[in-house]
């Protein structure tokens, strides 16, 4: 199952654009539940499949040892025409959905007492995000 809304407004919106805005706290975030955060350091779009394969290879690593929380979920959709349609003949139909990040954003907190299993997890999910990230631990806890 793919994440997608359940419901959304019928308008078809153009390519989103990233938000050029920098979070206040990018050099020190704070984790709010889990010991160990995935962190993006540049702007970029998350589709529903890198969200899914992440959330399966957190889960896979991890097993019973942990908890794992996502802060994000698709909400903007992409449109595609077809190949062969000439310019200025309609909006198409809606292909995929991404959601915009941000530098400064923690996209998902892992709760889990062995720390070397949480690196472990967010390592497999590094390699198979479009924009570069970056693991951080709590130091509060």
């Amino acid at each position: 199952m793919l994440f997608v809304p359940k419901r959304h407004k019928f308008k078809k919106y153009h390519r989103p654009k990233p938000i050029r805005r920098i979070y206040k706290k990018t050099s020190y975030p704070i984790l709010s539940t889990g010991v160990i955060g995935l962190k993006i350091l540049s702007f970029g779009f998350i589709t529903s499949n890198q969200f899914k394969t992440a959330s399966q290879l957190i889960n896979k690593v991890i097993k019973r040892l942990g908890t794992a929380q996502f802060f994000a979920f698709p909400n903007a959709s992409v449109t595609v025409t077809a190949k062969a349609s000439r310019m200025g003949k309609r909006k198409g139909a809606i292909d995929h959905w991404v959601y915009k990040v941000q530098p400064g954003f923690i996209l998902c907190e892992i709760n889990t007492p062995n720390l070397n299993v949480g690196v472990k997890a967010l390592k497999c999910v590094q390699f198979r995000l479009p924009v570069p990230t970056k693991i951080i631990l709590s130091t509060f806890k």
